[in-house]
């Protein structure tokens, strides 16, 4: 939920800027640690922290689609199949759902 309490934060004018940097730098240090970890767990972890994001609607969607959706995406080609399995899932519950992969080609 810390993700929320950011993108959800009020912040001054003045500090709009500095808002989407934090975010994107936190997007990226998520992305980082667990959607390129060498452990598959970690890697598991990054697609149920996006799904989560997505049923949370914790960023929008366009924000979700530009910072995280093409790391995630990136996982169909992991090396281990539990990692690929909950991708696929959460492909088809929530991302077709959500109409996000409508301009990413699979």
């Amino acid at each position: 939920h810390v993700l929320k309490q950011v993108s959800e934060s009020s912040w001054p004018a003045q500090d709009e800027a500095n808002h989407q940097v934090t975010l994107s730098s936190l997007l990226a240090d998520l992305t980082a640690r667990f959607g390129s970890g060498s452990q598959w767990m970690l890697r598991q972890s990054y697609v149920n922290i996006c799904h989560q994001i997505v049923t949370d609607r914790a960023l929008p969607l366009e924000d979700f689609a530009k910072l995280l959706l093409s790391p995630l995406l990136a996982l169909r080609q992991d090396r281990v199949p539990n990692v690929r399995l909950v991708l696929a899932r959460v492909i088809n519950f929530q991302l077709k759902y959500h109409g996000i992969l409508s301009t990413f080609t699979l």
